[in-house]
């Protein structure tokens, strides 16, 4: 058991699990207690009848887990009246218990026949020390040095030791790794940059962990000012923050671990020693960095197409206005007129007396809107556009201005004019003076009457088109490399140099094949479809099929409408059995909740807090929430916050739904839910959820939401399990996420055919995941239109269908760029098996290549899909849909 003020590794069960002798089953007994030629000899040499029993006991136990146990007669007295029995026969065995001294010599024998060597800490301990120093240096976390521990032990063939051994040496394991970091924190990090992280921690004025920790929660103007001045304040240090981060040769792993620290600890922070401290900062501040220039990012994008919107709301109104103002001012015009013909006015008065006059009826733009009135004109909509910007100058100044100057360019193919200007007036715009250089070029000719006028730009408008160009680029025209989801494709691709040794390692057969190889098998494939499903209709082969007309291409299906039972008479004999129990139920089935650990990985695990954790659960799931559990419960909502803070987390739960979904797919009837026996067939779908707090990701949808905001939650399903989720903002397209709930689904469940919407489909992911693959058979909304699209439907001069592809597939384009594709999808792979914090650059990589539409890949996504159309299992879906 451990030992007090020791680090807790194992629960109390986890360890009586390990140190106690194992219960084996009947079918185990046999197993682990039969004996080979040499054990028998062995056993024939030890004297006593009792010492007998006892050895093959016990050299069962060691070949079921390398334990040197200490047990009593007590503990194993079945196992050995079994070995008494089967080994030796005659009556059973009465009760003893051998001493020290007999069991070492026992144990010596079994260890010797095991080829096992008992734990000396005077031989090994430097060894296992050393290297579990070296993997602390990847994951500084007690139950991933535990396992690395064991399986060391195992691989160099000692017996695990006593728990607390193992507790002492992982602790000194932690402790010398801090240590080492330490002493390189030191060396690496400059006098001011421990100055500046020891003004975090303090009370005084400046950064603190509270606006640290902080920052902008939505993308309203308020909020974006706050990430911005947190910002500006960590800019200065950026340089030298990375510097030191990379000098300490960080893993993933242990960076994510270390910044979360910071959250969890917050204002305690100060408690721990002044070098650790800096670390959780350094690892933390890496992060809020990175978060910060993406979180401006999204808003710069979002403001200004939110004023591009804005400004034809406006535009379409103000036209509107115009023309019934012309309207109601045409009587004015008569008053107008009669100036023209007023006696009283001399004639040797200057026309701009008259003028004068004439601006007392009506002011000049009035006259301007009249005179198009009459003309039957309207003013432009770009007018007005234009007329909205320049009204919105205070956000252009205190907000877009100042983000714009957080963002380094880089300009990629067409756009180095665009970047090389966007530099310009960065610069012109740091140095607090008005904008001098423009370059007219830029400008679009239907925008040209409204930003020049006699030879002089607008400086204010043309600094609105050039932020508005710099958004619309950003789909891969134009790179920002210090932020990860709008960094160049190549940055985030694979070596070339490595793409062979990639390549060979892959276990992706089709991505192996030659280009022309890979082309002929899918050409060969494609006519043969077209000729069996043209068969297939002249034959009449397909009985759900019926011909309203021979001579005509248009087929019918009648349809009858389904009756079915509200309410199954199956279903009252199930009584109804609360949520709570049902939980209970699975965990004690599952063990699910071990999975909810806690953000220390020191502390106990959650298991101390199961009715809280079921509740937290429940609340969220229902969407009520911990504030209304707590109303409803006898929980305080700041005991659940806790508890939620401490141990609920998206890779805390995505690691207990995995351990459900596993028990599920070990389930015998699992198999039946399949649609098709040889595959596992999923679906993927978003569910659009309103949401009562603005968010970075909350975006408006009048489909779904009204004038409100909301979120979409992406969900994997196969079998009615739920095995990946994520979510998204409402106005992302769901294609993008596709590929990665695939490729994140860490469960057993691995499915091999997926189905969507018509929103989750776009030419990458058919090609993308018949490279990896998979099967992408989306259903359609208007089937109908993409046959038209893709097949001309004829008939031959002896009556029978012909059906063609409409535009030959472009061969040429897949041979050409087959080494970029490749290069992209082992690119994919690799990043897939990177760690969770490396997620978000696998989803850039993704969400880049669907931007990009590269001609080869589309290309090949053409033949990829004519072949979905084609197959057997949707010639019904394409026959039926034909009308």
């Amino acid at each position: 058991m451990a030992i007090k003020n020791e680090i807790s590794i194992l629960t109390r069960a986890e360890q009586a699990d390990l140190y106690s002798p194992p219960i084996f089953s009947i079918e185990e007994q046999r197993l682990y207690f039969s004996l080979n030629d040499g054990e028998l000899a062995v056993f024939r040499s030890i004297r006593l009848r009792a010492h007998r029993c006892y050895f093959v006991a016990i050299l069962g136990y060691f070949k079921s887990k390398p334990v040197i146990l200490d047990i009593a007669y007590s503990q194993v007295s079945k196992d050995l009246m079994f070995i008494s029995k089967e080994l030796l026969g005659g009556k059973g065995l009465r009760p003893f218990t051998p001493s020290q001294k007999q069991k070492d010599r026992l144990y010596a024998k079994v260890l010797d026949l095991a080829g096992y060597h008992k734990w000396d800490e005077s031989q090994h301990f430097n060894s296992l020390f050393d290297h579990l120093v070296q993997v602390g240096n990847a994951w500084l976390e007690p139950r991933y040095l535990f396992d690395t521990a064991i399986e060391f032990l195992a691989s160099h063939s000692i017996a695990i030791p006593r728990y607390t051994v193992l507790q002492r040496l992982i602790s000194r394991t932690m402790q010398q790794v801090r240590k080492d970091l330490a002493h390189q924190l030191n060396q690496l990090t400059s006098p001011e940059l421990h100055v500046f992280l020891d003004s975090i921690t303090a009370i005084d004025d400046g950064l603190s962990l509270n606006q640290l920790r902080g920052g902008a929660k939505s993308l309203t103007v308020p909020e974006l000012k706050k990430e911005l001045a947190l910002y500006h304040q960590l800019a200065p240090w950026r340089t030298q923050i990375n510097g030191v981060i990379d000098g300490l040769n960080l893993s993933l792993k242990n960076r994510q671990h270390f910044g979360e620290l910071i959250n969890y600890y917050g204002s305690k922070l100060k408690r721990f020693k002044r070098a650790q401290q800096h670390l959780w900062l350094l690892c933390h501040l890496t992060e809020r960095i990175q978060l910060a220039l993406e979180r401006l990012t999204d808003g710069f994008i979002y403001h200004i197409r939110k004023q591009q919107e804005a400004a034809n709301t406006f535009a379409q109104q103000a036209v509107f206005l115009s023309w019934q103002s012309a309207a109601d001012n045409v009587t004015k015009a008569a008053e107008l007129l009669h100036l023209f013909v007023d006696e009283n006015i001399d004639d040797n008065q200057p026309f701009s007396v008259v003028r004068q006059q004439a601006l007392k009826v009506m002011n000049d733009r009035d006259i301007q809107t009249l005179c198009l009135y009459l003309k039957k004109q309207k003013r432009t909509v770009e007018e007005y556009q234009w007329q909205h910007y320049d009204e919105q100058c205070n956000l252009l100044k205190q907000l877009l201005r100042q983000v714009f100057l957080c963002l380094d360019c880089e300009a990629g193919k067409g756009s180095e004019a665009v970047v090389a200007q966007l530099q310009q007036i960065q610069t012109e715009i740091a140095s607090g003076g008005p904008l001098k250089t423009m370059d007219t070029s830029l400008i679009p000719k239907k925008h040209l009457p409204w930003l020049v006028k006699q030879d002089n730009v607008n400086p204010q408008r043309y600094e609105w088109l050039l932020y508005r160009q710099l958004t619309s680029r950003l789909n891969g025209r134009i790179y920002l490399p210090n932020v990860t989801k709008y960094r160049a494709l190549e940055d985030d691709l694979i070596p070339q140099t490595s793409q062979d040794t990639l390549l060979a390692s892959s276990t992706l057969d089709r991505l192996k094949q030659p280009a022309e190889l890979l082309l002929q098998e899918q050409q060969h494939r494609l006519e043969s479809a077209l000729k069996d499903v043209a068969l297939h209709i002249d034959e009449g082969d397909n009985r759900n099929v019926i011909m309203k007309n021979r001579t005509g291409t248009r087929w019918r299906l009648p349809t009858k409408s389904a009756t079915s039972l509200v309410n199954n008479p199956f279903f009252k004999r199930m009584q109804p059995v609360d949520i709570a129990d049902v939980l209970r139920y699975v965990e004690r089935e599952t063990g699910f909740m071990k999975c909810l650990t806690h953000v220390l990985p020191i502390q106990k695990q959650g298991f101390t807090h199961q009715d809280d954790l079921l509740a937290i659960l429940i609340a969220n799931a229902t969407h009520r929430g911990v504030y209304g559990m707590a109303q409803i419960s006898d929980r305080s909502y700041e005991h659940l916050s806790t508890v939620q803070a401490n141990y609920i987390r998206p890779e805390t739960l995505h690691d207990a739904s995995d351990v459900i979904n596993n028990a599920v797919a070990a389930l015998p009837i699992f198999r039946h839910y399949h649609i098709q026996e040889d595959q596992l067939h999923a679906s993927a779908d978003g569910q659009k959820f309103e949401t009562h707090l603005e968010t970075f990701k909350t975006r408006y949808s009048s489909k779904y939401f009204g004038t409100n905001k909301g979120i979409t939650a992406m969900t994997l399903v196969a079998n009615h399990s739920a095995l990946n989720a994520r979510i998204i903002g409402s106005n992302e397209h769901e294609s993008h996420y596709i590929y990665d709930l695939l490729q994140s689904n860490s469960s057993d469940i691995k499915p091999d055919v997926l189905s969507t919407d018509t929103h989750g489909v776009n030419h990458v992911n058919f090609a993308l995941l018949d490279l990896c693959g998979y099967s992408f058979a989306p259903r359609y909304a208007q089937f109908s239109s993409v046959i038209n699209d893709l097949f001309d439907v004829t008939e031959n001069e002896h009556g029978g269908t012909n059906l063609a592809l409409k535009k030959p597939i472009r061969t040429n384009v897949i041979e050409t760029g087959w080494q970029d594709i490749r290069r992209i999808v082992l690119s994919l792979q690799t990043k897939a098996k990177f760690a969770q914090r490396a997620k978000n650059v696998k989803l850039a990589l993704s969400s880049k290549i669907h931007h990009l539409n590269f001609r080869s890949q589309s290309a090949l996504a053409s033949n990829i899909l004519v072949q979905h159309i084609e197959q057997p299992m949707h010639r019904y879906l394409f026959l039926r849909l034909m009308d």
